[in-house]
């Protein structure tokens, strides 16, 4: 996610106030989905997410 954040200020030069946006709710989803599927989200965990998944991070807001 750092990354990500790190790409999206210096490439795409977003301002700070959308990048702590950005990282406020990328970690809250993030933080969601530990919970949620029990272990640190991966590459793999995230590519096999249902539509159940999202509707339950949905519901929690």
């Amino acid at each position: 996610v750092q990354q990500w954040l790190g790409h999206l200020g210096g490439v795409r030069r977003l301002s700070p106030k959308t990048l702590e946006a950005y990282g406020r709710d990328v970690g809250g989803f993030m933080s969601f989905l530990q919970e949620h599927l029990g272990e640190t989200p991966d590459c793999v965990a995230l590519s096999s997410l249902r539509l159940a998944d999202l509707r339950a991070w949905l519901a929690r807001l």
